[in-house]
């Protein structure tokens, strides 16, 4: 709980409670050394426990209810999700949906304590290694090799704070090992036999974080033709309420929209996820839109998303979630959301067979596209990520390395007025800083944000507040990660886990008295 805690502090609330403009404030960094502090106190409990007969069932424990304490208190804003789209405040249904959706989560760390125990030995080293290697495997797997549910990872802590480097060269999930590593190592100072030996252990670390917070930030890239780039939050009453709908006012939220971007002059104009509610091929009274687009100006390209319905053959109607673009109101490009929701926008395989059907969409979820595109505006290039795939650190290193830029048109309204949102946002930052790349980010309720390529919020919008954010285009700064995406994780956890065994099986005198 303590865990959980420091990550919406250093995630979430610490922004809330500062202007975003303002430098690392002294909540980041406590949130940073709670956070530690808590690793290693987490660590010490699993060395402890992991001494007894039965080490494998006392880790999965400890994994256990650490899981339920650190995700139930990060993550409970998935609640919301439960309540949409009725108009209910959060009640005993959405706490017990959150705890609930926990059931994803928590496995990998009890999956994870207790492999750790079975592979550790009696050495200290060993352990440590063995420990931090095996949850930061399980978070890869949970956020990207397995689930694909990438949230409240632990390195959203190093925002705003000397250890952000770390970030760029490792990315966000080679982050999260290096930060269990740094805990781990500083909750078994404390075991190590002499006071000389323990200050060494101490000033060991105590180097390694001076020389992380020591790596220079890589230098920017200004683009040659810089591009105007404007991002528009309608935050309408009809998203804020979504059992309310008055289409004439949701098209005037957008006609707003296009014509604020006009005025200051944008090259593109970016709305949000699903910013048309009805699929203009199918909408006998789509002519208002075609309107809107066309009064648009010439050199003005849009990007606008709705769910389209693709007709197979065999008669059926699947539903795509779309952004495309479009120039003078002719349509110049089109993609389909490739990584989709689980749970909210499919169900996997094993509860659809139980009869579990996903949030949105339709009963059998939505049709998945085939991967992300590169579309371009002149000499400017960009990927268009919707939503949850600004959240993928794997596919977004692996196909859009080439982007300068990042469009993300987003919605994030099931979320309604929790934290949600805002703390999406900072893992959209941490996307930014290890890809080195600006986000431009187009949000229905909030909240919409131009970020730097170094994880800076240059301009934002709150929730349930109608605006546009007008930006020129931001430098991309080269990073290690953007070069060599996982490798670097893959060869971290690799040292880990086998300098572990190794240690493990060599000879020891004294055993860990714990």
């Amino acid at each position: 709980m303590i865990l959980g805690s420091a990550h919406l502090a250093g995630a979430g609330y610490t922004n809330w409670l500062r202007p975003l403009s303002d430098p690392p404030s002294w909540l980041s960094m406590t949130a940073l050394a709670v956070t530690i502090l808590a690793i290693a106190a987490l660590f010490r409990v699993w060395l402890h426990a992991s001494e007894r007969r039965k080490p494998v069932l006392a880790g999965a424990l400890i994994g256990t209810f650490a899981g339920f304490g650190y995700y139930g208190v990060s993550l409970h804003w998935l609640g919301h999700a439960f309540l949409y789209p009725s108009d209910d405040s959060y009640t005993l249904r959405a706490l017990g949906g959150a705890f609930a959706s926990m059931g994803l989560f928590v496995p990998w760390w009890t999956a994870a304590m207790a492999v750790a125990a079975a592979l550790r030995s009696n050495r200290l080293g060993s352990a440590m290694l063995l420990w931090a290697g095996c949850m930061g495997l399980a978070d890869l797997m949970l956020s990207d090799l397995a689930y694909g549910i990438p949230l409240a990872p632990l390195s959203a802590v190093l925002l705003d704070t000397p250890l952000t480097p770390l970030v760029t060269i490792l990315g966000t999930f080679g982050a999260n090992t290096a930060l269990l590593a740094l805990g781990a190592a500083l909750g078994a100072a404390a075991w190590i036999y002499g006071p000389r030996a323990r200050f060494a252990a101490y000033a060991a670390l105590a180097a390694s974080v001076a020389a992380v917070a020591a790596i220079p930030d890589p230098d920017p890239i200004n683009p040659e033709n810089p591009l105007r780039i404007a991002v528009g939050q309608p935050a309408g009453e009809q998203r804020i309420r979504p059992t309310y709908f008055d289409r004439t006012a949701w098209m005037a939220d957008i006609r707003y929209l296009v014509d604020a971007a006009a005025s200051a002059r944008a090259d593109v104009l970016i709305l949000p996820e699903l910013s048309i509610p009805f699929d203009p091929s199918l909408d006998p009274e789509s002519h208002d839109l075609t309107a809107i687009l066309q009064s648009a100006p010439e050199n003005m390209t849009i990007l606008w998303g709705y769910y389209a319905t693709d007709p197979q053959p065999d008669g059926s109607y699947p539903s795509l979630n779309r952004v495309v673009a479009t120039l003078a109101g002719s349509q110049q490009e089109s993609y389909d959301k490739a990584y989709l929701v689980p749970f909210g926008e499919f169900m996997p395989q094993p509860f659809k067979a139980l009869g579990f059907q996903p949030f949105t969409g339709t009963a059998d979820g939505l049709k998945a596209g085939d991967g992300l595109e590169i579309w371009s505006v002149g000499a400017s290039r960009y990927a268009v990520l919707i939503c949850y795939e600004s959240l993928m650190s794997g596919p977004v290193s692996r196909q859009a390395k080439q982007a300068d830029w990042f469009a993300n048109p987003t919605s994030e309204v099931m979320l309604r007025d929790s934290i949600g949102p805002y703390q999406v946002l900072q893992y959209t930052r941490l996307r930014a800083i290890e890809m080195g790349k600006p986000f431009y980010r187009a949000a229905q309720t909030g909240w919409s944000a131009v970020i730097d390529s170094d994880g800076t919020i240059k301009s934002a919008i709150p929730s349930e507040i109608t605006g546009l954010l007008h930006e020129p285009q931001l430098p991309l700064r080269p990073t290690v990660f953007a070069a060599l995406g996982y490798l670097p994780l893959y060869a971290l956890l690799a040292l880990m886990l086998f300098a572990g065994i190794a240690i493990g099986r060599v000879k020891q005198r004294d055993r860990i008295e714990v």
